[in-house]
């Protein structure tokens, strides 16, 4: 399946519901991809960069989505080429769900996970992206989150609890970048696992009732 906009607009799907279903290698063209106010539930869909997309920059854009019972999400970027890729995520909430976005050679230039996004019960994995980031009022609950090949994360004002695991692994180019934790809140026995490379900005970083904070490898 291609999805391919008429001309210079972003293809949109609004007030949707995917349901029990598989949906596998949606080749993506053109300025963008958005999906509002919709569900996924039940089902496995996967995103694929197209070869064929040539121009400067490609976002995806989801606000207002939940993707929950089980569902897989999955994002494929680009092997190679000139266009750059970001994703955009706007009060998604996802629940006893997966979500996986990687790169497959040219890493995606930046991830931003925000405005009221809950991830509850759920797996997330994000490889081989320049930036993650995720704004304020942002929750991560009971969730595993691991970022491989990462060179700049931001965690400010995100709120981590209910046990949820937190693992910064190595960074994109094997030198040292940043990690901003200003005013998160790490609580309720969560943990923060950090890669030793990582320079951590911790202003107003708050932990309590068994919240952690740990350095790998140390």
């Amino acid at each position: 399946m291609t999805v391919a906009p008429y001309g210079q607009q972003p293809f949109m799907i609004r007030n949707s519901t995917i349901s029990g279903s598989r949906i596998g290698n949606i080749l993506v063209n053109g300025t963008g991809f958005q999906l509002t106010q919709s569900t996924i539930d039940s089902s496995q869909v996967q995103f694929k960069a197209s070869q064929r997309n040539v121009l400067a920059d490609y976002l995806f854009s989801f606000s207002h989505v939940a993707v929950q019972s089980g569902s897989t999400i999955r994002f494929l970027g680009p092997l190679k080429g000139k266009s750059s890729y970001s994703m955009s995520w706007d009060q998604v909430r996802t629940r006893h769900s997966r979500v996986d976005l990687r790169t497959r050679g040219k890493p995606w230039r930046n991830v931003m996970m925000g405005n009221g996004s809950v991830f509850q019960r759920s797996q997330v994995q994000l490889n081989g992206i320049a930036r993650v980031s995720s704004t304020a009022d942002s929750r991560i609950v009971a969730t595993n989150v691991t970022l491989r090949k990462t060179r700049d994360v931001s965690l400010a004002s995100t709120k981590i609890f209910g046990r949820s695991r937190v693992s910064i692994q190595d960074p994109l180019d094997g030198k040292s970048h940043g990690l901003n934790l200003t005013n998160a809140i790490l609580q309720g026995g969560s943990r923060i696992t950090v890669d030793p490379l990582w320079n951590i900005e911790r202003a107003g970083f708050v932990t309590r009732t068994g919240g952690r904070l740990i350095r790998s490898m140390e």
